[in-house]
């Protein structure tokens, strides 16, 4: 028995009292006419993917984290421990645990009680900058985290108050002042919610707003790649359709660099605004869950009885199966492990009878991600 497979059933026969994981999102590629440039969209994204991928991130790379992931990139396990040391060594705030909560969700990892502790209270939010009140929602909102209990019953926050309050600030003209960023922030956080009418009129006429002070801004001169990112994932977000949107983002790629471009010279923060925008993108045009609604990054197994099992994988990734047999006495009998390649978004069938069975990514420092019984 090598050394790795037995360093595996180690650290499986620990985890069978007690263990957890999820893991990031991956897409299955596919053509598409759109063209940027010489370039068709699949090689933009690619090429824009690999562009972020190298960069070295940590604490304060939040948003590459997010991109990243949500495109199915594997982030690096180094920018998980700088994030978690920033964290629990830092002085918590709603604006900064936003952010985290997000990164960490996207990228399949545990949210702790003591990041969504300050949502608690409705004057700590309300209190930040319009668009940290957006990101504090998008956040909870990721995977429908509950905002803890306040010890002021009085100032208890609650998601209707978040979302009035972002209303409110959508009605009024001024959000457009420096032009349309803030309002997208806001359109995002609110797209969960329009199932109201009430909430789905503002935010209607918002987006129509929007479009038409970008093509203004536009015809003025002014460089606008994030902007239209913003409106490319407040359109997804909503559901609707931004290819000609799309498209018109597509002019400010260098296809030499990979990049995306701020007055004429490749910037990061216009390439990953750029990159989180097609990514919002495809996954509309695949029906997938959209860019901020991540609780789609999870493996699940389904016991099918005679017929074995069944591991619904969301990335396409090599895992190892562990199939455990117990004695009569719940000691363990035997363990047999297989590596087996998934295909992303499938059902994939095990035909294996045993008494327990565990799933691990073989690639990624050894996280279990699910089992059954």
């Amino acid at each position: 028995m090598n050394k790795y497979l037995k360093k595996c059933i180690a650290v499986v026969l620990m985890s069978l009292m007690c263990f957890g994981g999820v893991a990031p999102l991956i897409f299955e590629n596919t053509a598409y006419a759109l063209e940027a440039k010489n370039s068709t969209f699949d090689t933009v994204y690619k090429k824009t993917t690999e562009y972020l991928a190298k960069k070295e991130l940590k604490y304060g790379s939040e948003w590459y984290a997010i991109a990243l992931s949500r495109a199915g990139e594997k982030v690096d396990n180094s920018y998980y421990v700088s994030l978690l040391e920033a964290i629990y060594n830092g002085t918590p705030s709603v604006a900064n645990n936003s952010k985290a909560i997000m990164a960490l969700t996207s990228m399949g990892k545990p949210v702790s009680d003591e990041l969504l502790a300050p949502f608690a209270s409705f004057s700590a939010v309300s209190n930040l900058y319009i668009t940290s009140i957006a990101s504090a929602l998008l956040a909870l909102d990721t995977n429908g985290y509950e905002i803890p209990i306040s010890e002021n019953a009085d100032d208890q926050n609650t998601r209707e108050k978040m979302v009035d309050f972002l209303l409110s600030s959508l009605k009024d003209n001024s959000i457009y002042d420096y032009g349309i960023d803030s309002a997208a922030m806001i359109v995002q956080a609110l797209a969960p919610y329009c199932d109201d009418d009430r909430i789905k009129a503002v935010t209607d006429e918002a987006i129509e707003k929007m479009k038409v002070i970008v093509e203004t801004n536009v015809s003025q001169g002014s460089d606008l790649c994030s902007s239209y990112a913003q409106l490319i994932i407040a359109l997804s977000e909503h559901s609707l359709d931004s290819s000609q949107w799309v498209g018109k983002m597509l002019t400010y790629y260098c296809e030499e660099d990979g990049a995306f471009l701020y007055n004429g010279k490749v910037n990061d923060f216009s390439t990953y605004q750029a990159h989180m925008a097609l990514t919002a993108y495809k996954r509309y045009i695949e029906n997938r869950n959209s860019l901020y609604n991540m609780n789609d990054g999870y493996f699940k197994i389904t016991d099918k009885g005679n017929n074995g099992y069944s591991i619904y994988s969301p990335i396409r990734t090599e895992i190892t199966v562990f199939m455990v047999n117990y004695n009569e006495d719940l000691t363990i009998k035997n363990i047999v492990s297989e590596n087996i390649n998934v295909l992303a978004n499938s059902e994939n069938p095990i035909n294996t009878d045993c008494d327990k069975i565990i799933v691990w990514d073989s690639t990624e420092n050894m996280i279990p991600l699910c089992e059954v019984k």
